[in-house]
């Protein structure tokens, strides 16, 4: 990967900090924020930084429902509609790191 080292190893900080549990990338069209994401997610994920990596793409869901059906269909496998922002909660409590 070339360009965007900075921000890449900005995100890596603040996820590797243990108290940000969120990071949000923004920036205009053709920016590179998907590939910023996928880059951190794919460091992150080796397992010497004993991580749990989950990467959704959620461009267009402005609404708090929608992110976490999304999320739940994407990164777990899921596929939930019942009191989904309950059921991300929960789910989220038992991931360890």
């Amino acid at each position: 990967m070339f360009g965007r080292t900075q921000e890449i190893q900005q995100v890596k900080e603040f996820v590797q900090s243990g108290t940000v549990g969120v990071v949000l990338i923004t920036g205009g069209p053709g920016y590179g924020k998907t590939t910023v994401a996928k880059e951190v997610a794919h460091e992150l994920a080796n397992p010497v930084n004993e991580r749990t990596v989950f990467y959704c793409s959620l461009p267009t869901n402005r609404i708090f429902s929608a992110v976490a059906v999304e999320i739940i269909d994407s990164c777990s496998g899921e596929k939930l509609r019942k009191n989904p922002e309950q059921w991300l909660k929960d789910w989220s409590k038992q991931i360890k790191t």
